[in-house]
């Protein structure tokens, strides 16, 4: 079986996901009946998985992009509309959906949920990169405490004067 693949990526222009657009990679990408589609506009498909890499004390959160061709500025006008209703695409969610040719939409698998960090276009195409939601809702972990010395240090004191109401935060720390 040759494997020929379609991708329907549904994008979201409210957070409540009731105002959206299909957009699709061929003419006869299946979508869901009744919804609206701008077919054939997708290319360049390309995604980065998370990274860590602990010698270098890095990590990357998954990133996606794609292409989209705006055939007779259909793009353009239907992304002006929904601006002109303050329904911009910014930090949007998108669904991205994998089939093949000749397969039917409920069988399509749902490869990755992003969201639009930004959008960019020369004039024909739009590019649009996305980051893994995870970037948006991720917190630090490490907060570390931190104050200011009140009065400066000597060699032989005991004790480190702080701007600091409360010192519980902080452990102790005993020298010799």
């Amino acid at each position: 079986m040759r494997f020929d693949p379609r991708y329907a990526i549904k994008i979201y222009f409210d957070i409540a996901k009731t105002d959206f657009v299909w957009i699709t990679s061929h003419p006869d990408t299946d979508t869901p009946a009744g919804d609206t589609v701008i077919s054939d506009v997708v290319h360049g498909l390309s995604s980065v998985s998370q990274r860590i890499e602990p010698d270098k004390g890095r990590s990357t959160i998954g990133s996606f992009s794609f292409s989209i061709t705006d055939k007779n500025a259909v793009i353009t006008e239907y992304v002006r509309d929904k601006l002109n209703d303050d329904k911009g695409l910014r930090h949007k969610q998108i669904e991205v959906y994998k089939g093949q040719a000749d397969e039917l939409f409920e069988n399509y698998i749902r490869i990755i949920t992003p969201v639009i960090d930004g959008i960019s276009n020369d004039g024909v195409t739009y590019f649009v990169s996305c980051s893994d939601i995870n970037r948006i809702v991720r917190k630090d972990i490490l907060n570390p405490y931190t104050t200011t010395l009140s009065k400066p240090v000597t060699a032989h004191q005991g004790h480190i004067p702080v701007a600091l109401a409360d010192t519980t935060l902080f452990a102790p720390i005993l020298h010799d």
